[in-house]
């Protein structure tokens, strides 16, 4: 602690703990305060001091933050004191008074009168009051030398500030590194909870220690993807709607922030039954697997960057944006576009292997059969769930008339709604039935062995629908569904496809229900019918090609203001589609790879779509 953050210390202390100390008649403490043994002192009259014990030294300052005289005596028999218990380390909350009248109790203006005439400061004392902190470790200060529990009631809220807690037990110079006990109960959102965080702590440990390997246990699902897939499990299952809801009709209100709804979400958790918690999180935290798997297959997942052994050659290097001239910060540095020939790292299937796969998924006619059963079962289960509930609350409403008395109106009406309102049940119902019917009609979307086009950049209305950009579409094959599981919902379910290009296999959950019609739309457009004609099972091995490089484009230097520039393109295209498509171009994701000389390197991998001439289309215009 540095000595000029002490006046704040003191100041701070005073506004936020001292000054809420509040006046209790000794009549009314038993009204106050709840427990049965009390620790009493005398309260003397004085001015509040913040005592610092520092590296064995000893000042104070009052909660103005002006410093006490080092040299009173009051102050060295304390530091004596201390040192002779072998506390280096500790702040404290204390009363300055003076004791120079003959009789009747101190008051607080012989404090400065003695602290004014040297010859008084025998007169001066100091009554602590309140331990702020205090040093307690394993060192040679101490007789006790045995290892240091630090017993946590509580964890963190972050890592970062775990961490910080965690230091300030487990310090440098002491003998032996404490042990860290947090205690919890056996609640399974608790549980989850801090295995979350532990794995968040594993993984600050691994930036530390350079250790690639130190969060590959549990998983964080505190981010945006545990919020999409929060929010697709509620979706599919709107029976459990009601226990996460603000007024009983709406899920929580200002789900945009991503953070602040998946944790809200894992807090109201606790609050359910163990039997429902555990259900609950084994299916959101098996999408939530599932998830980051499509995303780490497809390369789309940004909570780290891939690394890829791209043996890259550079061939030519452009400034994709200009940085600030005479610019001393790296900040202000230009963003560099490398053109690159890489390594192709996967291969599209063969036919061989596309047959080997085939038995592995699950026909559309059985899956429909059960996602009809799995809907039926449900809409089962919100009936007996309100049936159950209508007849607790007129159970209820009848014991409370019988038995007479008073009670609030509010009260009687939300039995009486309970008991008589079916409006829920039904608006529930309805939304299964017709999440049901959608995923039905989703499944018939596609038969098996279909030829299909992908465009390169797959997302929400990314068709291509210009002839000389036919280039941008890859062809590929309807494989199959897959079922993750054993339960029959939409992101257990998965389309398979086979694609032409270094995707080589998509398993695209029904989930990403967008990027399926962006599937289906393109293979139904005219510029793909003629392509698609010639692709069958049959000939898809005469249609691969067999290049073992290629060329990319990644963004260097200022990553910063590369990743901003690209994001921004097509903001200025007034055209829907050419919006779409120029936005696709900047789209890219953060890689680390290799060149030919065996050096690492860090960039930002633009879509495969993008070719140079996009900068002046559709980059933004200074």
């Amino acid at each position: 602690m540095m000595n000029n953050d002490l006046p704040n210390i003191a100041k701070e202390y005073k506004r936020t703990i001292a000054g809420r100390f509040m006046l209790v008649e000794g009549a009314k403490l038993k009204d106050k305060l709840s427990g049965e043994d009390f620790l009493v002192t005398k309260k003397m009259d004085g001015i509040m001091l913040v005592v610092f014990v520092r590296d064995g030294e000893v000042s104070a300052y009052t909660s103005h933050g002006n410093a006490v005289p080092g040299k009173l005596p009051c102050l060295q028999e304390l530091k004596h004191i201390v040192n002779q218990g072998g506390i280096n380390n500790m702040t404290l909350g204390a009363e300055l008074y003076a004791t120079i009248r003959d009789s009747g109790r101190e008051r607080v203006c012989d404090v400065a009168k003695a602290i004014a005439h040297p010859e008084m400061h025998d007169k001066l004392h100091i009554a602590p009051f309140d331990i702020i902190d205090i040093a307690l470790h394993c060192s040679d200060a101490f007789t006790d030398q045995r290892k240091r529990t630090v017993i946590t009631w509580e964890h963190q809220d972050s890592a970062d500030r775990q961490t910080q807690f965690d230091g300030r037990a487990d310090r440098t110079g002491q003998l032996q590194h404490c042990a860290f006990v947090t205690l919890s109960s056996v609640i399974p959102a608790e549980q989850r909870f801090l295995m979350m965080n532990e794995r968040k702590l594993r993984s600050l440990n691994a930036n530390v220690e350079a250790n690639q390997h130190a969060d590959d246990a549990g998983f964080d699902m505190l981010n945006k993807y545990g919020t999409k897939v929060a929010l697709e499990y509620l979706h599919d299952n709107p029976e459990k709607e009601v226990y996460f809801a603000d007024d009983g009709h709406d899920t929580f209100r200002g789900r945009e922030d991503e953070a602040a709804f998946i944790t809200k979400f894992m807090r109201t958790l606790g609050l359910l039954k163990c039997s429902e918690q555990k259900e609950i999180l084994d299916d959101v935290m098996h999408r939530y697997t599932e998830l980051i798997r499509y995303l780490d297959e497809i390369g789309e997942n940004d909570l780290r960057p891939n690394v890829l052994p791209l043996n890259a050659t550079l061939l030519s290097r452009t400034v994709f944006k200009n940085g600030k001239r005479n610019s001393a910060s790296v900040f202000g540095n230009d963003a560099m576009l490398d053109e690159v020939e890489v390594d192709v790292l996967n291969k599209p299937l063969t036919s061989g292997q596309i047959k080997a796969i085939l038995p592995t998924l699950t026909s559309t006619d059985v899956l429909l059969e059960q996602i009809k059963n799995h809907g039926k079962q449900k809409v089962a289960n919100i009936r007996a769930y309100y049936t159950q509930l209508q007849r607790d609350a007129a159970r209820q409403l009848h014991d409370l008339r019988n038995l007479g008395g008073h009670y609030t109106p509010s009260h009687l009406a939300q039995l009486e709604e309970r008991a008589n309102n079916i409006d829920m049940m039904n608006a529930q119902i309805t939304k299964v039935e017709t999440q049901t019917g959608l995923l039905c009609e989703l499944l018939n979307k596609f038969t098996n062995g279909q030829a299909v086009g992908i465009p390169m950049a797959l997302t929400a209305d990314g068709e291509i629908e210009d002839n000389r950009l036919v280039d941008y579409v890859s062809t590929g094959l309807f494989l199959g569904f897959k079922v993750v599981g054993s339960k029959t919902t939409r992101s257990s379910i998965k389309a398979v496809f086979a694609v032409n290009d270094g995707r080589c296999r998509l398993d695209i959950p029904l989930t990403e229900e967008s990027k399926l019609m962006t599937i289906y739309n393109q293979t139904h457009l005219g510029v793909m019918r003629q392509r698609l004609s010639k692709v069958t099972l049959d000939t898809w091995d005469s249609l691969l090609s067999n290049s073992t490089r290629e060329r990319v484009y990644i963004v260097t230097g200022n990553l910063l203001s590369g990743i901003a520039y690209a994001k921004e393109f097509g903001k200025n295209v007034g055209n829907r589609k050419l919006r779409q498509l120029a936005m696709n171009k900047g789209r890219g994701h953060l890689v680390t790879y290799t060149d030919d000389m065996g050096r690492v390197k860090n960039g930002y991998m633009l879509s495969r779509m993008f070719r140079p001439t996009d900068i002046q289309l559709y980059a933004p215009k200074s």
